[in-house]
């Protein structure tokens, strides 16, 4: 699944100003520890008062931090998510694992006057991601 992730992240986030295509962990705004085998794809980093919230993507997980804590999705423990039922002012999706719900802030919005919200970007990736572990 590794080709397919960093294809089906960068071909949709490529669009978001707010998007680090890296494959260099010395790169990232925060250490994390990548398990063996894990490559790095990119970053993304929230707009303020969200700034402190970053969205790092790996071959093998969606890491979040909040708060200064880190957490470990695992693209395989991904079952669902919810679409944000407000599209104007969406700042973010749930994202449901084997062990429950969790948030993933992805605030940002690109194009003419902020009209298209990154979240969605998100929400086609997981998509692909959803439909391939099915």
């Amino acid at each position: 699944m590794a080709l397919l992730t960093y294809s089906v992240i960068r071909r949709h986030m490529k669009r978001s100003p707010a998007f680090h295509s890296t494959e260099d962990v010395a790169d990232l705004p925060l250490p994390i520890t990548l398990t063996p085998g894990e490559h790095l794809v990119g970053w993304y980093q929230n707009p303020p008062p969200w700034t402190d919230v970053i969205v790092i993507f790996t071959s093998t997980a969606i890491y979040t931090s909040d708060a200064g804590t880190v957490f470990r999705i695992g693209l395989d423990e991904i079952t669902d998510y919810e679409t944000p039922k407000d599209k104007t002012d969406a700042t973010g999706v749930y994202i449901r694992t084997q062990d429950g719900f969790r948030f993933v802030r992805m605030a940002g919005s690109y194009g003419p006057h902020g009209k298209f919200k990154d979240v969605f970007n998100l929400i086609m990736i997981l998509g692909v991601i959803v439909r391939s572990l099915a």
